[in-house]
């Protein structure tokens, strides 16, 4: 299992794949396009139907285009786990081999990919560490933390584009005991029991306090339960 805080290296990502697409894609130049009736197949080309050549600069192969992915190059204050250690201690417990994945350990991205492709699980709050879950392999479960005011971007930022990648999705909503919030503001204030007229006065208001000014003590209790029923999904 993997847990993952803190954000992808968005900079290092784009750089990888910029050299990746160098390396395999083959650059063709004007003059290379001929005509198809010019052109045998043992010259390598394949013919269109319209009986043109057609050449490429690159082609993606084995992906399909779903929606889009934001990746947020620094690193997001706040949606840490208060009681990670004891969270961690409770995986093992359940026979997790734990590796908890940190923003420095994200800037080899090779050999984070590798590491987090031989993951089963994957565990982290809704944020952009989440992006991770593209270098999970197919079958693996990702299991979401949804703080307090967030269910509606946890669920189509991520619930969504995870079933898609052909991954098991579990989510855990947190209550509000759970998110530091509640002891921030108290029972009653509009940012516990109303998070949607917070979101009225506008995203960067919203943002502020859900998404940068939010941390969460899990109940351990409950979120047992949630990492049995992601076990279940890899036939334990």
């Amino acid at each position: 299992m993997c847990t993952v805080k803190g954000t992808m290296d968005a900079k290092a990502l784009a750089e990888h794949l910029k050299e990746r697409f160098k390396k395999e894609s083959r650059n063709c130049a004007p003059e290379e396009i001929e005509e198809a009736d010019n052109v045998s197949d043992e010259g390598g080309k394949e013919k269109a139907k319209d009986g043109s050549v057609h050449c490429f600069p690159g082609a993606v192969i084995g992906l399909k285009y779903h929606d889009n992915l934001a990746l947020y190059p620094t690193e997001i204050p706040g949606g840490t786990f208060m009681n990670e250690d004891e969270i961690v201690d409770m995986m093992e417990e359940l026979g997790f081999q734990v590796d908890v994945a940190t923003p420095n350990r994200m800037s080899n991205l090779e050999k984070f990919a590798e590491e987090l492709n031989s993951c089963s699980v994957m565990v982290g709050a809704h944020g952009a560490g989440l992006t991770n879950a593209v270098f999970l392999p197919a079958g693996a479960v990702m299991v979401q933390v949804v703080p307090l005011g967030l269910d509606w971007a946890s669920t189509n930022y991520f619930g969504g584009p995870a079933s898609e990648m052909g991954l098991h999705y579990v989510e855990y909503k947190i209550e509000p005991e759970e998110s530091s919030l509640f002891k921030e503001y108290g029972p009653d204030h509009p940012v516990i029991v109303d998070p949607k007229s917070i979101f009225l006065k506008g995203y960067d208001a919203a943002r502020a306090t859900y998404v940068d000014g939010q941390n969460m003590k899990i109940n351990l209790v409950k979120f047992r339960e949630i990492l049995l029923k992601a076990m279940k999904f890899l036939g334990h």
